[in-house]
């Protein structure tokens, strides 16, 4: 692994939370290290000829690097809610700090769900629709025989819910699917409590896409 301009030391953050009535507004700041890793491929060749022509074999399979940075970070949230229906937008604005050309100038992401709580019985489930979308700057200079990750999605959908079928058990489920590469992702987590002070909890996630999706990289490695 790699670390540019020290990312893992001296990360720090703030927010302010405000709920007025059915509204509720947050603002965050942070600086630290990303989230997603910088994901490179790590070459390992071979030289087979120097004449006639240059040729080098290509060891198989190319391994996947990740290279962590440090950003500087802002956001917005705001939440409206109505009865058993809830709506929620935020937004993000990422700036990665350094000179490393590797590192994109910048990336936003934008959020925007729809939440509703459903109750039948004694029960109530809640189900999440939303939609995703992320823009981030081409890095500074690339190269052609270098390729670099640097978001998981463009535009993606997710829909989950979370059912508490009765005072111990709870299942959350969430299925994300971006639309430029198709790729999935899936999440199931069931809780137990089994006390006031102790929880148990089984999850399982389930990744899949083609090798040209980020989605797809994390999958094979």
């Amino acid at each position: 692994d790699e670390d540019l301009t020290h990312a893992t030391a001296n990360n720090f953050g703030s927010r302010l939370h405000l709920r007025m009535a059915s509204t509720e507004f947050s603002l965050a700041a942070k600086e630290g290290m990303h989230s997603t890793p910088l994901l490179l491929p790590a070459l390992d060749v071979s030289l087979l000829s120097l004449s006639p022509k240059l040729i080098f074999l290509l060891q198989s399979p190319v391994k996947i690097q990740p290279v962590y940075y440090r950003e500087r970070q802002g956001a917005l949230g705001l939440n409206y809610y109505a009865d058993s229906w809830v709506f929620r937008s935020a937004g993000v604005h990422s700036q990665p700090l350094g000179t490393d050309s590797r590192l994109s100038s910048y990336s936003d992401q934008y959020v925007l769900g729809l939440e509703k709580t459903i109750t039948f019985s004694t029960q109530s489930i809640t189900l999440l629709l939303e939609k995703i979308e992320t823009k981030t700057a081409s890095a500074a200079s690339a190269s052609e025989n270098t390729s670099t990750l640097t978001k998981l999605f463009d535009q993606a959908w997710l829909l989950g819910w979370r059912w508490p079928f009765n005072e111990r058990w709870t299942w959350s489920s969430a299925g994300m699917q971006e639309q430029k590469t198709k790729s999935t992702f899936v999440h199931q987590s069931l809780d137990w409590k089994i006390s006031d002070h102790w929880q148990l909890n089984l999850t399982a996630d389930i990744l899949s896409g083609s090798e040209d999706s980020s989605l797809g990289v994390y999958d094979q490695n």
